[in-house]
């Protein structure tokens, strides 16, 4: 039994201008998982990673002819208007291989498995969740000729429908070989983190999030040992020489005193163990505390992706978040003492944003300091929630009909926000947004034109909030904005001349 992991080719969209995440940071971990799985059932399991190497489509179907794999199995990542074209360099694989069984695993078949089994007859199967043990199980019942299709976290046609059963998520993660990883010159070359995995899952129910829902039957925060962690990293230090690290969980802290008790006890295996790594970590405002921030830094943490979201106690609510402004300030505080380097997720519109949820984000991110050079300003005054497929967000729009399905076959839900004024005003940021990070060349702090560009942008958002408040739809907005183009574009100008 031959089986082939594809990664295939990541295309350009206009939606990477916008820097928009289709799925989490975890995913970038799924095919090494699901490698190492099969090698340790005996699968000579063979990894084509046609992204990091940069394979056209024409060399990805040639290197699959010459494996002839028995089964495919495809990490299909969803790429908006191209995700077709995907589809269709697996449809022609498949005319070559016809004899292959070609299955597809990911959040996007996750939570698009009937939609992609009905409109595309080239697949054979998908898989629900993580994808570890239900590839080796499919493996072995191929490999026995028997009856795959009523295997529990496979999706696949029976009796005129797509029909699965849900497979509980693996919940003993330290007994899991560590996953496969890439050739470390491609790696580099392509200027992508060590990640590593230490958790599962999330305790959080935020309804713009799928990641709790990913396996299909639910999924709660599940963290491997810290001894188990730091095993696989002094592996990596060793055969690669790594000494950066991200931390690809959704949720680096667990729930409660419990959760910050794991992370101390990580951070005294990493000072005594790996001396002198790096490494970064994503998490939630009220998740930290002065210790687990000091003993994560004398570990070597030197960044965090803060959940932060809004700065409306309403919106705040709906996200389902359970925070509110005293726990993102006491985060924030923390993290700058300790000189740790901070990146916020934040949404500053949502479906049901009102002016005065916008106002009090606004004035949120300027109370932390947070506007400070021109790409972070940009992208936190003009993050507008995405709605994918899966997330609570998404139904309840569909729900209330207020969801036009939209890209390939309508895993992104497209929306007007409910109050026009601030449709309209989204619509005119992003589009100020969009022309800074591209004078700015999508860098990270510190772009040209620094705090005077940043100036520009904060000012000119202030000035439309005034104006919609005090004019309503007679105000002047899209001028504001593109006054505000021109100043900043005569910044990024002297800056480079």
């Amino acid at each position: 039994m031959r089986v082939l992991l594809l990664d295939p080719p990541r295309l350009r969209s206009p939606r990477d201008v916008d820097l928009v995440v289709e799925s989490p940071l975890s995913a970038a971990l799924l095919t090494g998982y699901a490698a190492a799985s099969l090698r340790a059932e005996g699968f000579p399991a063979t990894v084509l990673a046609a992204d990091l190497e940069q394979l056209t489509p024409e060399q990805v179907r040639e290197r699959i002819g010459r494996e002839a794999p028995d089964l495919l199995a495809v990490h299909l990542r969803y790429q908006w208007d191209r995700t077709g074209e995907v589809l269709e360099l697996l449809r022609q694989i498949k005319a070559d291989l016809a004899q292959a069984h070609l299955t597809v695993y990911g959040h996007f078949p996750t939570f698009s498995a009937r939609e992609l089994l009905a409109a595309h007859p080239v697949l054979d199967s998908a898989v629900l969740g993580e994808p570890e043990d239900t590839l080796r199980e499919l493996g072995r019942t191929l490999e026995a000729a028997g009856d795959w299709r009523t295997l529990p976290g496979l999706a696949a046609r029976r009796g005129g429908a797509v029909r699965w059963a849900a497979r509980p998520p693996r919940a003993d993660l330290d007994g899991m070989p560590f996953p496969e990883r890439a050739d470390p010159a491609l790696v580099e070359a392509r200027g992508i983190h060590t990640y590593v995995l230490g958790s599962r899952g999330c305790f959080g129910h935020c309804s713009f999030c799928y990641v709790g829902s990913f396996p299909g039957s639910g999924s709660p925060w599940r963290g491997r040992s810290p001894a188990a962690v730091v095993r696989e990293m002094e592996a990596l230090r060793r055969s690669r020489g790594s000494d950066h690290f991200y931390f690809a969980d959704a949720n680096f802290c667990g729930p409660g005193p419990a959760g910050r008790r794991r992370g101390r006890e990580l951070a005294a295996l990493l000072r005594a163990r790996l001396p002198g790594i790096r490494f970064g970590i994503e998490t939630r405002a009220p998740d930290l505390d002065e210790t687990l921030v000091r003993e994560l830094v004398a570990g070597g943490l030197e960044s965090v992706f803060l959940g932060l979201e809004s700065g409306s106690p309403r919106l705040l609510a709906h996200f389902g978040k359970g925070f509110g402004e005293p726990e993102q300030r006491r985060a924030v505080q923390l993290l700058r003492e300790q000189g740790v380097r901070l990146c916020a997720g934040f949404i500053m519109f949502a479906p049901d944003s009102r002016l005065e949820d916008v106002m009090q984000s606004f004035r949120l991110l300027e109370r932390l300091e947070l506007l400070d050079d021109p790409v972070t300003t940009a992208h936190l005054l003009f993050h507008r929630e995405v709605v994918l497929r899966g997330t609570a967000d998404y139904r309840r729009l569909a729900e209330e009909g207020r969801l036009e399905p939209a890209s390939f076959l309508g895993y992104e839900g497209r929306y007007r926000i409910a109050d026009p004024q601030v449709e309209r005003l989204s619509r005119a940021v992003g589009e100020l947004a969009r022309r800074v990070l591209a004078a700015a060349g999508f860098g990270e702090g510190g772009a040209a034109g620094g705090e005077a560009v940043s100036r520009v942008l904060r000012e000119a958002f202030r000035e439309c909030l005034d104006r919609l408040a005090r004019d309503g739809p007679g105000a002047r907005v899209e001028a504001v904005l593109e006054d505000a183009w021109c100043a900043a574009r005569r910044f990024f100008e002297e800056v480079g001349s």
